[in-house]
């Protein structure tokens, strides 16, 4: 079972959503595959990669639980995820850090 984490209080998600990422953070760092999460905005909210490395299925799908937990407890950041397994490739070879608005390394 995946620990619980501190929450941001909903007022301040609301003012700044980017601090929201802190605590999904703290949720998927549990997953040894997971290595990094990226964020860009889009206008109408966030989308965020989460990178993974050699996952397998109850690894997705510990991390899908933990995306809709996230968006249990922030149900007003309208967001996006997706999970990028980069299977033994560098992760510049298709991914940028700087093509994006926020890098969070977990690993």
């Amino acid at each position: 079972m995946i620990p619980t984490v501190p929450v941001l209080a909903p007022e301040i998600a609301l003012q700044d959503p980017w601090l929201t990422l802190m605590t999904f953070r703290r949720l998927v760092t549990p997953i040894p595959s997971v290595e990094a999460i990226l964020a860009r905005d889009r206008g109408w909210g966030l989308d965020v990669w989460t990178l993974v490395h050699q996952s397998n299925v109850d690894a997705r799908d510990t991390l899908a639980q933990q995306q809709w937990e996230f968006m249990r407890l922030y149900p007003n950041v309208d967001i996006d995820f997706h999970i990028v397994d980069r299977r033994d490739q560098p992760l510049e070879t298709f991914v940028s850090p700087a093509e994006y608005d926020l890098y969070l390394r977990v690993r």
